[in-house]
């Protein structure tokens, strides 16, 4: 098995991050509507 360049692992912790991020925005918020609401505001900055 190949290790994996310096991009894989920086794509592989990106993703990681980001789906960490969306769980704990999730966890913070009362309703799917709510959640919704806050993705749209975080990804039009």
């Amino acid at each position: 098995m190949d290790m994996p360049n310096a991009a894989e692992v920086i794509e592989k912790l990106a993703r990681e991050s980001e789906r960490l991020l969306l769980l704990e925005l999730a966890r913070n918020c009362k309703d799917l509507d709510e959640f919704i609401e806050k993705v749209k505001a975080m990804t039009s900055k």
